[in-house]
């Protein structure tokens, strides 16, 4: 009698599956990216500055057109004013009435 055998697949394996076989022993089957241009080294990055400029300290620096103006708040001294704020723990404010 002949031995059993598991039926052949009538068309090779997909690549999905092909894929998942791959990954499952270890393989890694991401393409890498193929990309149409070359960044030669000769072409100016977009993050280099275009001409030598000044050191930051200089660059950075804030001017007034004449001395700015401070004025002072003074606090309410009446009691009832503000409200009076009450600590409260977790539980008191979560049984209190709203």
């Amino acid at each position: 009698m002949a031995p059993l055998r598991s039926p052949v697949p009538p068309s090779p394996a997909s690549p999905t599956a092909r894929n998942t076989r791959l990954n499952q022993r270890g393989y890694s089957t991401m393409q890498q990216p193929t990309y149409a241009y070359v960044n030669s080294s000769s072409s100016r990055s977009i993050l280099k500055k275009s001409s030598p400029s000044k050191p930051s300290s200089q660059r950075r620096q804030l001017s007034f057109s004449e001395s700015p103006v401070v004025y002072s708040v003074t606090p309410i001294e009446e009691e009832d004013y503000y409200g009076n704020h009450v600590k409260m723990s977790r539980d008191e404010r979560r049984w209190s009435r709203k």
